[in-house]
């Protein structure tokens, strides 16, 4: 579910260090004075709101896996005299490794970002005037260009993490379907297809699954159900009663105990579903308050669980809008129609650090550097390792469909 952000930025920068190289950290609690423009901010995994997200710290190893225990046979038996020993019922496992790929990321920010325009007076004087740091207002701008830099930091590894190394981005490359949409020169995809390339995401992972023909992963969207990007079938009523019967019976009991809550697992779907979910619902509300509600507010007023405020629920069962998955498309020149019911904790994350800083610089460090060449260039660099796995692939069902865009 996609945010929006925008106003006033709010780092606040520490500097360290003398001579050529200058070190330096944030903190985002003092308010800035330049306004930063409204913008798109992913779902933070790290923060986990939904509770889909299963997040494991591995050792400096780099080596992350996944158990899981599940009975065989039953356990008690009728009573036996004697001397007779005859266990039985017992325990199967399951283990999953985790791949972990090395991510880096490399920046950097020359000094005269906006030098000869109108935002020069903001430099010093003299020497300084290579210097981004040497003012109060240099400093300020900084702090912005390093707000952005985190965000996009943060909708990178969310992008990573759900459609890394999906084969559609090469298969978009290669047909030329990115052209369609006029997103991206050849350019900016490339550096696109280049980040997506450095580990496999979540999404990838259950299309796999798709194609290796798991039924809980392959819930039919018939071509009657979509006339391009929208989407026109029984959602309520075909739709999401196919896609939980897909799941296991472990998660539609869950849920039926867990009514109304994230505890009953989430089912997340594309924009289009969205909709068409929304508008079944205004026209099955009539004329009662909670209907007439959503056709104005576009909520139905009821009370939600405060880590999802947005949601809809079909039986008892969230339903998100992850209209973030429609950027992915939008880049590619693909329409896409899927819907997914995953159980809580589902989806693992895999990182080499004690926490996932998302949002936060992924352990971003910086250093400017004064003397020539380099005149006051700042570098900004990070790495981490990562990885995605699904916990349990039969705690998910997946329902998609996508085509190239025309």
């Amino acid at each position: 579910m996609i945010t929006i952000k925008g106003g006033l930025a709010a780092p606040q920068l520490y500097t360290t260090g003398s001579g050529e190289n200058r070190y330096f950290t944030l903190t985002k609690n003092d308010t800035l004075t330049f306004f930063k423009a409204l913008s798109l901010v992913k779902p933070n995994i790290a923060a986990n709101d939904l509770g889909v997200y299963t997040l494991i710290s591995t050792n400096r190893h780099g080596e992350a896996s996944l158990a899981t225990f599940k009975r065989n046979g039953h356990f008690l038996q009728p009573f036996k005299y004697g001397c007779q020993w005859t266990p039985q019922g017992g325990f199967q496992h399951g283990i999953t490794n985790i791949d972990l790929y090395r991510v880096s990321l490399q920046m950097e920010i020359c000094h005269d970002v906006a030098l000869k325009d109108c935002l020069e007076s903001i430099y010093g004087v003299g020497n300084e005037i290579r210097d981004l740091l040497a003012t109060p207002e240099g400093q300020q701008l900084l702090n912005t260009l390093l707000e952005l830099i985190f965000e996009g930091i943060g909708n990178d590894v969310y992008d990573l993490l759900t459609f890394g190394q999906h084969p559609l981005i090469t298969k978009s490359y290669n047909e030329g379907w990115f052209r369609n949409s006029g997103e991206y020169t050849e350019e900016q995809y490339e550096t696109y297809r280049t980040q997506q390339g450095a580990a496999k995401g979540h999404l990838t992972i259950i299309d796999a699954f798709k194609a290796e023909g798991l039924t809980n992963y392959n819930v039919a969207i018939p071509s009657s159900d979509y006339n391009g990007a929208l989407f026109t079938g029984d959602v309520g009523g075909d739709l999401f009663p196919r896609l939980t019967k897909a799941n296991s019976k472990e998660i539609r009991r869950l849920a039926k105990r867990n009514k109304g809550t994230a505890s009953a697992g989430i089912i997340l779907v594309q924009s289009s579903i969205w909709d068409k979910y929304r508008d079944e619902l205004i026209t099955l509300g009539g004329n009662i308050v909670e209907g007439y509600a959503l056709y104005v507010d576009g909520d139905d007023g009821r009370p939600k669980p405060a880590q999802m405020p947005d949601a809809y629920f079909w039986n008892g069962i969230p339903v998100i809008c992850a209209d973030e998955w429609d950027d992915f498309d939008h880049v590619l020149g693909i329409t896409s129609h899927r819907a997914v019911y995953l159980a809580p904790g589902s989806l693992a994350v895999a990182f080499d650090v004690r926490e996932l800083e998302q949002f936060n610089g992924l352990g971003l460090q910086l250093v400017q550097r004064l003397a020539p060449p380099y005149n006051g260039k700042i570098y900004l660099h990070s790495d981490i390792r990562l990885g995605a796995a699904i916990v349990d692939r039969r705690h998910i069902s997946n329902a998609s469909v996508h085509f190239q865009t025309v």
